[in-house]
């Protein structure tokens, strides 16, 4: 028989510990980073979303050179800036093109059932995607003249969306970095604006490519890229980051004198 493992040390249970908060550290992180910034994107939200259409159409113009792309005005906030987002003509998809997408997603979903990609997490989560594309293309077949959307009212939603998108980031991940990593302003400051320009580069590009596909391909593809790649994918990359921060910390804190700002209850 195998001797028994003995420990030569036995530790208090983790659940009875937690780190010390340095009040102070987090109220002035708060005040000096992260309130400031957040005043700075309410009151210039307006002027960002002129710098991202104004871009997006010099690229869309690039590369569909023969679109006619214009930009409206919208409120957002009543009493602060308006926004700014393109405008441009969107077409309904053929029914040929309509029967082709549903052949390519009943294929693609076969093969995410079966083998070995069965209940994998990008499996399930292509197949509820897929799933939705289905359901969206049998919509256009019956009824496409019917759907309440144009290209251009796309773009102000995105728009839209995108900036409160911004507004919740920044106080989600304000708070947390506030709060957790005291001793670890580095690392803080890292992980806020990590996320912000993370958040406002991917905002810039899934922008231009949301547009040139409705706009090259039609109408047809705005529900799956509103639920596949829309606020649900920002909180991807959001704990992501997240995640990483939060592994870092947990090494500092169980090593050399990290390990001094845990207190017992």
């Amino acid at each position: 028989m195998k001797e028994k493992m003995k420990k030569e040390r036995i530790y208090l249970a983790r659940t009875y510990r937690h780190l010390k908060v340095n009040k102070t550290e987090s109220i002035l992180f708060l005040v000096v980073l992260v309130l400031p910034c957040f005043i700075l994107l309410l009151l210039n939200y307006g002027t960002i979303s002129k710098w991202v259409t104004d871009l997006s159409a010099t690229v869309l113009h690039q590369i569909i050179p023969e679109a006619q792309i214009t930009s409206n005005r919208y409120t957002f906030i009543p009493g602060l800036q308006s926004i700014k987002a393109i405008s441009l003509k969107s077409g309904l998809p053929s029914q040929e093109f309509i029967l082709w997408n549903i052949l390519v997603v009943i294929v693609l979903e076969v093969i995410s059932l079966t083998g070995g990609r069965k209940n994998k997490p990008w499996s399930i989560y292509m197949v509820i995607m897929l799933f939705i594309h289905l359901i969206n293309c049998i919509f256009f077949f019956f009824a496409g003249k019917w759907f309440p959307y144009s290209a251009t009212e796309y773009s102000e939603l995105y728009m839209k969306q995108q900036i409160g998108i911004w507004i919740c980031f920044m106080v989600i991940i304000g708070i947390v970095v506030g709060v957790l990593g005291a001793g670890y302003l580095g690392m803080r400051i890292a992980t806020f604006l990590s996320v912000m320009t993370y958040s406002f580069l991917f905002g810039l590009l899934r922008y231009i490519v949301f547009m040139y596909v409705v706009y090259k391909f039609s109408m047809l593809y705005m529900a799956i890229f509103f639920f596949a790649l829309g606020p649900f994918f920002d909180f991807l990359y959001l704990v992501a980051i997240y995640g990483i921060y939060m592994d870092l910390l947990a090494k500092r804190y169980g090593t050399g004198k990290g390990k001094e700002a845990w207190v017992w209850s």
